[in-house]
């Protein structure tokens, strides 16, 4: 059995990974659909101040450390990723945001953001080539990368 025979072997386990991985980007995606949409129609609005800008740890480019004060009138301080904040952040700048009322820290969206961005556009992407990619695995199993010639 060659090197090949045996990495191919595991077509069937490498579809249902990919299918696993599939159905938890749908789920990310839908959920952070959800959210947004949520914030956009029952979000608080409010006036958030940049105090500093961090690079992120989740993978985004930047998160913005903001200051705002809810209609309560409690001081919130906390970080927006790049996905929830509209262009690169600039110490000092205002912006016009919309916050959780349930969650005034962890749900703040400057209103400037469209509905859909970039994280959407790639868990679609990442969906449509996941799924047909391990239906032609589960298929066509080894025979599918083997070259003819």
């Amino acid at each position: 059995m060659s090197a090949w025979d045996r990495l191919s072997s595991f077509h069937g386990e490498a579809a249902i990974l990919m299918m696993l991985a599939a159905v938890v980007i749908t789920i990310a995606t839908i959920d952070d659909v959800r959210r947004v949409a949520r914030l956009q129609a029952h979000g608080i609005p409010a006036t958030a101040t940049v105090t500093d800008v961090h690079r992120s740890r989740r993978g985004s480019p930047y998160e913005a450390e903001v200051t705002f004060t809810t209609r309560d009138g409690i001081r919130i301080d906390t970080r927006v990723g790049a996905h929830r904040w509209d262009g690169p952040p600039v110490i000092g700048d205002s912006r016009p945001v919309l916050y959780g009322p349930t969650d005034p820290e962890g749900e703040v969206l400057d209103r400037r953001v469209k509905f859909v961005h970039a994280t959407h556009w790639l868990g679609a992407a990442a969906i449509l080539l996941l799924v047909p990619l391990a239906i032609a695995m589960w298929r066509q199993g080894p025979r599918l990368f083997r070259w003819s010639g």
